[in-house]
Order: structure tokens, then sequence, then C-alpha cells
């Protein structure tokens, strides 16, 4: 992703409906609204595996492996990218039927606020990680 310029700290709610809808469609299961999100070439990096490139491309990844997770964002943070992208990146917790892990969303809008890019990254150390077993 490209160098980011922070300009906002929210830690009450998120105020860019994108971003808010992300969180609601994924937390309801409406995987189908969660790739609606996403610009025709949206890039979705979950935290382990390959790119997911395209809105059918995440609606299958998300039926598959996002069944039972739910989002807690926490705080944000919003700017722009060098290109003047909207970028957001938001810390909170997902908690799965087994566990719960902090993560960083790092997301990116376009100018039609459609997702270009949604990078989930797990911030955990490796040390934490083997405790989770």
């Amino acid at each position: 992703m490209e160098n980011f310029v922070p300009s906002t700290l929210q830690s009450e709610g998120i105020n860019e409906l994108t971003i808010s809808r992300y969180f609601q469609t994924m937390n309801t299961g409406e995987f189908h609204l969660t790739a609606e999100l996403f610009g025709e070439s949206g890039v979705m990096y979950p935290p382990c595996g390959e790119a997911v490139v395209g809105g059918e491309a995440i609606l299958n990844y998300l039926e598959k492996e996002a069944q039972g997770i739910k989002a807690y964002p926490r705080q944000s943070i919003t700017g722009n990218t060098a290109s003047g992208n909207s970028r957001f990146q938001v810390t909170g917790k997902v908690k799965t039927p087994w566990f719960g892990l902090n993560v960083l969303w790092d997301f990116a809008l376009g100018e039609n606020k459609e997702i270009i890019s949604a990078k989930v990254k797990v911030l955990a150390s490796p040390k934490g990680l083997l405790s989770i077993g």
C-alpha cells in the first residue's frame, strides 16, 4: 500500500459509511453485501493466505472462511494516500468461535467510496499466537 498521511484519530465509532457497513455486514454474515462494498478490482488481503481479488472471489472467500467471526472495531485513524485515495486504519478485536485476536484493518477507498483494498493484520507476537491453541 501507499504511504499513509494520518489526519484524524477516531475512537468512538467510524464516520465513513463504507467502513461502517463493512463491519456491520461482516458481523451479520451478509457477505454478499460486504463483497459489494469492494470496487470491481477490489482486493482483500486476509491475515493468512493469498490476496483475494474481485467481488465474487471475496464473497466465496468470506462464505468459506468468515462464518461465525465477529469484528469489533475500537479506534480508527483516517488520512489520505499519496494518490489522494482515502485511507482508514482501524484497530480492534476479532472473535472466532475458538479464540479472539487483536487486529488492524487497513482500508483504501476510491473516490466513489468503494473499497480498493482491505488488509487484515493480526496484532500478536509469535509467542501470543502459540498460546491460542
